[in-house]
């Protein structure tokens, strides 16, 4: 369940226990914990992949199936009638997010302002044309 993206409340919701008596079983037992750390890192790992495969784009197959009635047999079969390669952009959001997080230095939204002098002296001048306003 951890692999799929449960949280550890929704996996004690699952199994019917309190959330309370599964962080005890997490804490007695080593072997649950480590099950649930490295679930928890495949899903994170499932989802990092799927983000930079979007923030790069890709092509897919999609595959259309239509219902047909089989009259050696009588019966009605699914039938794959048309298959289209199709090409999905990478996203820019995606893009910004995976940047933003892999190098943030470089990419996160930040303004630096330089006003000459030292935060301190900019605070007392202002202090002083509000004193004398």
């Amino acid at each position: 369940m951890a692999a799929d993206g449960a949280t550890e409340a929704e996996i004690a919701e699952k199994l019917r226990v309190a959330y309370s008596t599964f962080k005890g079983y997490k804490h007695k037992h080593k072997e649950l914990a480590d099950v649930l750390l490295t679930s928890k890192e495949l899903a994170d790992l499932n989802v990092e992949a799927a983000l930079y495969r979007r923030a790069k784009g890709y092509t897919t197959k999609e595959i259309t199936r239509e219902r047909r009635l089989n009259r050696q047999t009588g019966e009605y079969e699914m039938i794959e009638t048309k298959v289209v390669e199709k090409e999905v952009p990478p996203d820019t959001t995606a893009d910004m997010f995976w940047l933003k997080n892999r190098r943030p230095d470089e990419w996160r939204e930040h303004q630096s302002i330089d006003v000459g002098i030292p935060v301190s002296e900019a605070a007392e001048k202002i202090q002083e044309i509000l004193n004398d306003g």
